[in-house]
């Protein structure tokens, strides 16, 4: 898929994980309110309740990231989303997920035991 065509797989409802990062802080949440705004620039829109660990996050650095989960890191998924980080400040390392940044911005991004690419 071509990348100004990466949009469309944001548009079916699927849940998204969503990451942020500042001063040091980072979490990982899965939304399923995300959805694309703008083709160019290229801009997505994340529902995330200000009760959320992730929202200062995003609020305070201005950036978060964007993955779509694969069946390999389904448990993971599923434990982000059953846990805050506001009761469990060790939750990500809990998850059993393995993390990486990519970006200037921090946010950590999950490594998914899968490989996929946009063509």
């Amino acid at each position: 898929m071509a990348l100004e065509k990466a949009y469309r797989i944001f548009n079916v409802g699927a849940t998204a994980l969503v990451s942020a990062a500042h001063k040091g802080k980072t979490d990982v949440m899965p939304a399923t309110w995300v959805c694309p705004l703008n083709i160019e620039p290229s801009r997505v829109k994340a529902c995330i309740d200000s009760t959320h660990y992730t929202r200062p996050l995003v609020e305070k650095s201005g950036y978060f990231a964007l993955a779509l989960p694969t069946k390999a890191i389904a448990r993971e998924t599923l434990y982000l989303g059953s846990v805050s980080k506001n009761d469990e400040p060790d939750k990500l390392e809990k998850s059993g997920a393995k993390f990486f940044t990519v970006f200037s911005a921090g946010s950590p991004r999950i490594h998914s035991r899968e490989e996929c690419g946009l063509k």
